[in-house]
């Protein structure tokens, strides 16, 4: 942040440098006597005045940012230790009750999967954080040439094999041309049909399409869940954001997904937004340009 305001001071400084030597020089050129000492000093006083205010401004600007920075660094840093402090918790409680008792064959397997889960939570949650991070940094892309549809599709038969109770359609044309990360875009069907699953109560139905327009690729998640209020589907692409009720199976991820998602999205030039349904349920809209 220091060497960002030096810089901009720097080129400041020469900008008016260069402005009162244009005006010296037009001076000299142009006026029928050249300027005296006292009309060298004020218009020097000026260009000062204008330097001092300059500069000025840019340090208000970067001391601004400097503190914008720091506070969303502190709120991150206390969501993320709040959200690793419960299967921490989780984990060192079952290992304790391994440690001090016997709970025989049964309940040793029932705490050692407890454990596995636990610390499977915790590293999806440091994965999460580590997008989250690298996302903010501006980490370059792999960008390549890629086809969307077979993408959609193998992210369809995931969401398919891990939630067999409900049915998925998906309506795609033969093929989708586009220019990204197919790894990362991949990341954000995941997360997208990850919500579109646990928010579908068994029996429900999830709908995927593909949409071919002329600049972007469109893609739409429509599930028939509980839906979301129209007041929340802002900001449930905050980090760290739940909503009460949303999953009807009671699974609760850790509030990064869709933020991580967007935050892959807007890197690509696109956008993810959660529209109005037509009918109930959620309804996911991804926008992808054909080349960025």
């Amino acid at each position: 942040m220091r060497s960002r305001l030096r810089t901009r001071a720097a080129l400041a400084t020469l900008l008016v440098a260069l402005l009162a030597a244009v005006w010296f020089a037009l001076s000299v050129a142009l006026l029928p006597e050249p300027p005296v000492p006292r009309e060298i000093l004020l218009g020097g006083g000026g260009v000062c005045l204008i330097l001092f205010a300059v500069i000025g401004g840019l340090a208000i600007i970067e001391a601004r940012a400097l503190r914008r920075a720091e506070e969303r660094m502190r709120r991150f840093l206390a969501d993320a230790s709040h959200e690793l402090r419960t299967p921490i918790a989780g984990v060192q409680a079952s290992a304790e009750i391994l440690l001090r008792t016997d709970p025989g064959h049964a309940g040793r397997e029932k705490l050692l999967l407890q454990i596995l889960r636990e610390a499977h939570r915790a590293g999806r949650l440091v994965d999460d954080l580590l997008a989250m991070t690298r996302l903010e940094q501006g980490t370059p892309l792999a960008m390549e040439p890629f086809d969307l549809v077979p993408l959609t599709v193998a992210a369809v038969e995931l969401t398919r094999e891990l939630a067999p109770a409900v049915t998925i359609q998906l309506h795609a044309p033969g093929h989708s041309p586009l220019h990204g990360d197919p790894q990362r875009i991949r990341q954000v069907l995941d997360n997208i049909l990850s919500n579109a699953r646990h928010a579908t109560p068994d029996g429900g139905q999830i709908t995927v399409r593909v949409i071919n327009q002329t600049a972007e690729a469109q893609i739409e998640v429509i599930d028939t869940g509980p839906g979301i209020p129209p007041p929340d589907r802002e900001r449930i692409f905050e980090r760290f954001t739940r909503l009460a009720s949303t999953y009807p199976s009671g699974a609760n991820g850790n509030g990064l997904g869709l933020a991580i998602a967007r935050g892959i999205a807007n890197a690509h030039s696109g956008t993810l937004t959660c529209a109005d349904p037509a009918g109930g349920g959620a309804r996911f809209v991804l926008r992808l340009p054909r080349r960025t």
